[in-house]
């Protein structure tokens, strides 16, 4: 259980708000595979399949059209162009202006969270559309619910105010500092949808806040990731999202995020760990051969061995390809020394089918 100071505020007129960062989900995997994939490089073959139209998928998500709304590829199209280029369909500039809300939150991810950030957040949402005075202004009054659960949100302006300022100084706040950042995104995003303080466009807001925090933490391409990942599942981000308005518990959507990403970034990441390991064992053998604890004939098999996977026996070394590249011309004896300098050295082990190269040579 991840627990972390929870904060109630008494509001004006809708009672108690809970702002809590307790989770029953153990969210450590996920940073494990994201600091494999930050922290060690990518092919660019295993990098394409991640980022390939990452920004058109993460505006796609963001918008998070219904099914008669625009598609994909019209999403792609459209945010190639300026602003100025659509002036009449609804949809077009509604895309625009969610690439246009989406770029101005990475810029300035780096900064400290405020309701004003997040304010010219929803005005970016806005341009257009709506009139300019409720271009990132607050909400006054109810808001209709989009959810299944029957929840209701704040209605009053003082409310509204009092609950977002509240929220981004909890989430700043020295007690949240060492929180992981995907619950703190998560967080972000759920108190936004539940508060839903502007006059339109919460919930794009709420997702770009989420991709705009983990941003400010260092966290890159899954961060694009998070809204391609509830677009493409609606009915159980929506679920999650209903059972946070009803519990205040963040659990289910973690729980959403974390199996989404995991699912996009293990491949990824044990391709990351296998090439790491295999420059780490030859590099060993490379050291082995410079310090002389090695011959030429004896690092060059053990190379074969571990590129090729063979399994040998002591008697095949002498009688069997591709092994009498290496010990044709070698006696039984010196064969047979060499095996057990191997196995002595932890760099063969045994198996049911004779002698393989030990895999887990640099493993504790």
């Amino acid at each position: 259980m991840n627990e972390h100071p929870k904060k109630e505020i008494s509001t004006f007129h809708s009672g108690k708000y809970l702002f809590s960062a307790v989770t029953g989900q153990d969210i450590s995997p996920l940073a494990d595979a994201v600091s494999v994939i930050s922290a060690l490089p990518v092919t660019e073959e295993d990098r394409q399949p991640l980022t390939r139209s990452l920004t058109e998928r993460a505006v796609f998500g963001i918008l998070f059209p219904d099914d008669k709304g625009i598609t994909f590829d019209q999403v792609s199209r459209i945010i190639q162009h300026d602003r100025s280029n659509f002036t009449q369909d609804v949809r077009s500039i509604e895309t625009v202006n969610v690439h246009c809300a989406l770029k101005f939150a990475l810029e300035n991810s780096g900064k400290p969270l405020s309701p004003d950030i997040l304010s010219a957040v929803n005005a970016e949402l806005g341009k257009n559309l709506v009139s300019k005075e409720a271009e990132g202004l607050l909400r006054k009054g109810t808001s209709k619910p989009d959810d299944s659960s029957g929840y209701t949100p704040p209605f009053t302006a003082l409310d509204i105010n009092l609950l977002l300022k509240n929220l981004t100084e909890w989430l700043m706040s020295k007690e949240m500092s060492g929180l992981n950042p995907f619950i703190k995104g998560a967080l972000l995003h759920m108190h936004l949808k539940k508060i839903r303080p502007f006059a339109a466009f919460n919930c794009r807001t709420a997702r770009i806040a989420e991709v705009m925090m983990l941003r400010g933490h260092g966290i890159t391409v899954p961060a694009l990731m998070i809204p391609d990942i509830c677009v493409n599942n609606k009915r159980t981000y929506l679920d999650a999202s209903d059972a946070f308005y009803s519990t205040s518990d963040i659990s289910a959507y973690a729980g959403f995020v974390c199996s989404g990403l995991l699912r996009r970034l293990n491949p990824a990441a044990i391709k990351n760990r296998d090439l790491f390991r295999n420059n780490s064992v030859k590099e060993h053998l490379n050291r082995l051969l410079i310090k002389k604890e090695l011959i030429p004939r004896q690092h060059a098999f053990l190379v074969m061995l571990y590129e090729t996977g063979h399994v040998f026996s002591q008697d095949e070394l002498q009688l069997k390809k591709p092994f009498t590249k290496y010990y044709s011309k070698v006696s039984r004896t010196t064969a047979a020394r060499d095996v057990r300098k191997f196995i002595d050295m932890g760099l063969v082990r045994p198996s049911e089918n004779g002698y393989v190269f030990n895999r887990e040579l640099l493993s504790f």
